[in-house]
Formats: structure tokens, C-alpha cells, sequence
């Protein structure tokens, strides 16, 4: 069983912005001939010219720090979880975590996803399926790939303690765990995130309201028996 528990756990002042605006304008002889002093009285006859400079910067710089980011790049390359509440669909993020998303892609094809569970479910955390027994783990792992922060409806690879070990299971993010499931966060090397939840929000709000039970050996909470199915895993190209 993959293991995906978390603890719960300038010195001097700086000069007058009109008197370096002033003298980088001047050309090599100005500045010889004009003392850098005398700068500053020029500021002053040419100070609401020199005012609405200021402000136009102002403006710019503060429009262009306002200006939504463009949208993240969708991709073609989706998944369906056929479960027994209904169908969840993945858009896979192979430009962002490859080897993740071809092993995933690869499982799938190969049916081996097929009636496995999700089988935890940590309130306001995560959800997590993929394999949980001896026979329903594979053995083949990838390089963490950690690229895409852990954003509320994101889908991680789950691995055991160490960075490269990543393999079937994965969670689904039910908020923004962004920040501990980073580098840095609750491990040093953060969580492969590779792929968005792209529909199927109505099946995972009813695997939120199923019943679930403290493991005292594994340490999580698990939904009670049975666990939500995992029927079989189609891969698309839209």
C-alpha cells in the first residue's frame, strides 16, 4: 500500500527620484558642465511635467501588475473513472508531469485500475484510490515531477516517503492544499499533481458524504465498507 500520511501537522537614503530622473536625460557634456546639484532646482521648473511622468509610471506599472494571467493551457488528453456513483473525469497534464501521465495512461489501457477503490477520504484534504492491497499496487514507479501546485480540484500522484516512488495510487484534491503539499511544505520535495478534475463534480460530492471510520493502523480515515468502486478507467482524446 502506498503510504500518503501527512502530519497533521538600501541602508543609506536613497536619492530624490526627480534628481536621478533629471540627470540620466543629460547628455556626457551636460553633466560635466552641470553640477549634479543643480539638477534638482531643474526638477522644480519642470515639476508638473515631470509630476505626470511619474504618475503615467504609476499607472502603467500598477495596470500591469493587475492584469489576469492568461488561462493555463487545456489539454486533449482526458480520462474517465467509470465508478459505481457515476462517472469522474481527469484532464490529464502530460506537458507538465510526462512520465506521470504516460504510467497513468498506461495502467488505465492495461485495465489494471480495474475494480480497484477509493478507499481514503481525509475531510477538507483529499480523497485517494488507485490500489490499496498487495495485488492492486504496481510496481512500476516514476520521478516525482512536481510542477503544477496542489489547487483545489487537482488530481496528485500519492508515493511513499521518499521523492521517486510515485505509482498507481493518486488523491484528488477537495481544497487548496497548495501549500503544504509543496516543496518545502510537509515534505521536502512536494507532490506530482497530473491532472484537473473536468467533470464528474456530482459524483465526488457524493463520495464527500459517504461514511468513514479512523484506521488505527494506518493511521487515516478510510470510508467504511464497501468502498466506492472503481469500475474501469477509459483514456480520450478530445
Amino acid at each position: 500500500m502506498s503510504t500518503f500520511y501527512l502530519k497533521e501537522a538600501l541602508q543609506s537614503h536613497p536619492p530624490h527620484l526627480e534628481d536621478v530622473f533629471c540627470y540620466r536625460f543629460l547628455s556626457e557634456a551636460e553633466r560635466i558642465a552641470i553640477p549634479q546639484m543643480a539638477c534638482q532646482s531643474w526638477a522644480s521648473r519642470c515639476g508638473a511635467t515631470l509630476f505626470v511622468v511619474i504618475v503615467l509610471l504609476r499607472f502603467t506599472h500598477a495596470t500591469s501588475a493587475t492584469t489576469p494571467s492568461s488561462p493555463p493551457k487545456r489539454s486533449s488528453l482526458h480520462a474517465q473513472l467509470h465508478t459505481d456513483y457515476g462517472v469522474i473525469e481527469f484532464e490529464l497534464l502530460p506537458d507538465d508531469a510526462p512520465m506521470t501521465v504516460l504510467n497513468f495512461v498506461n495502467l488505465s489501457k492495461s485495465g489494471f485500475y480495474n475494480h480497484t477503490y477509493f478507499y481514503r477520504y481525509v475531510k477538507d484534504f483529499v480523497i485517494q484510490g488507485g490500489g490499496y492491497y498487495a495485488n492492486q499496487t504496481s510496481n512500476v514507479t516514476v520521478p516525482l515531477e512536481y510542477k503544477v501546485p496542489n489547487e483545489q480540484w487537482t488530481v496528485g500522484l500519492a508515493r511513499n516517503n521518499a521523492p521517486d516512488t510515485g505509482s498507481s495510487e493518486y488523491y484528488i484534491n477537495l481544497v487548496n492544499n497548495s501549500a503544504s503539499l509543496a516543496p518545502g511544505g510537509v515534505t521536502p520535495n512536494g507532490y506530482c499533481v497530473f491532472a484537473r478534475i473536468s467533470g464528474g463534480f456530482d459524483v465526488i460530492t457524493k463520495l464527500m458524504a459517504l461514511p468513514i471510520h479512523y484506521n488505527s493502523v494506518d493511521g487515516t480515515t478510510e470510508y467504511n465498507p464497501p468502498w466506492p468502486l472503481v469500475e474501469y478507467i477509459d483514456i480520450l482524446e478530445h
